[in-house]
């Protein structure tokens, strides 16, 4: 697998940071009784970046994107640190507040269209209401902005389509749409929560493809969340890997696929990367451990081969946020160590 290069992106650090998280803890909340999910998450996507967010399912990417929006689950809060959007805090947001930031600021794709379009409605309903509850425009002028950007997505028959019942699209076709909803009100961040995990292989293909044709024509920032490293090839700029509700390993996404740092992102490219014919794929033995499971030290240790007594203290982050690793026993350089 070889990281794409659009060239539109500025090195790491000269960008201005749009999405920014720092230090977040989220926990489900109860009386007496505060359990953490993730912790100490530090994350940012600059403007017109796109960021990868890997890692196995159970890992926190999810609830970490919905933290983003304020849309966590019942009983489950923002505990420590800050999400901060252009500036604005996030976390201290009012609900009112959170209203006005969804879809002119920031949107989300989510990963089945079925739960995020109702099946009740037609799709053109669904956006000119979403477009209608942000900005005062009339009926006529929704409708011929929610047509032209399902032309710009690439759904064809656009105006036909407008028409159209969910389930009278192909899967594909509804994810076309959900894309073209978030981006209606112009966001200046979209977070897509594994939008092409459902989709056949040509179908995920034009997706990125259309992502990325976005993202240069809009400028907008990217937060991409997958446990597919090879989707996350072909689109971020830089990747950050979660593991157990923690980010284990940032980078720039070809330095992170020629020489991971994290036995763990090893483990994953190992699994993802294409092999020789009759070459065995990798594998990481055993599965991600439930908050309740997560060992006082390093929460990867019960399934690295490299793991010994220093690992039963907790790992801190080494390096920058922008290429840090949190392991006791970082890999060198890109050798099997």
């Amino acid at each position: 697998m070889t990281a794409v290069s659009t060239g539109v992106v500025p090195p790491a650090g000269s960008v201005s940071t749009t999405l920014v998280i720092e230090g977040l803890e989220i926990s489900t909340v109860h009386v007496g009784d505060t359990r953490p999910l993730v912790t100490d998450v530090t994350v940012s996507v600059g403007s017109g970046e796109i960021v990868g967010l890997v890692g196995e399912s159970g890992s926190g990417k999810s609830l970490t994107a919905l933290a983003c929006l304020g849309l966590l689950p019942h009983g489950v809060r923002v505990t420590k640190g800050s999400i901060t959007l252009d500036g604005k805090t996030v976390t201290a947001a009012s609900e009112q507040e959170l209203r006005s930031l969804r879809g002119p600021k920031i949107g989300m794709i989510f990963q089945d269209p079925m739960t995020s379009l109702d099946p009740c409605f037609r799709i053109g309903r669904q956006m000119v209401e979403a477009l209608t509850a942000h900005e005062q425009v009339s009926k006529d002028v929704a409708r011929k902005r929610a047509i032209d950007f399902l032309g710009h997505v690439g759904v064809p028959e656009p105006a036909k389509r407008f028409d159209s019942f969910p389930h009278e699209l192909s899967g594909g076709l509804r994810q076309r749409v959900t894309i073209a909803t978030a981006l209606l009100l112009d966001p200046h961040v979209l977070i897509a929560d594994e939008p092409t995990t459902a989709l056949d292989v040509t179908t995920q293909a034009s997706i990125l493809q259309l992502v990325h044709r976005l993202r240069d024509e809009l400028h907008m920032s990217v937060l991409w969340i997958s446990h597919d490293l090879a989707v996350v090839a072909q689109l971020a700029d830089r990747v950050a890997v979660m593991y157990a509700g923690e980010i284990v390993e940032t980078g720039d996404t070809q330095q992170i696929f020629a020489a991971p740092k994290h036995h763990y992102t090893r483990g994953l490219l190992d699994c993802a990367t294409h092999r020789h014919r009759g070459e065995p794929f990798g594998f990481i033995d055993g599965s991600v451990p439930e908050p309740t499971e997560w060992a006082t030290g390093c929460r990867f240790a019960n399934r690295c081969s490299f793991a010994d007594s220093a690992c039963l203290q907790h790992p801190e982050v080494t390096g920058s946020q922008q290429s840090g690793v949190r392991c006791h026993h970082p890999r060198g350089g890109g050798a099997t160590s």
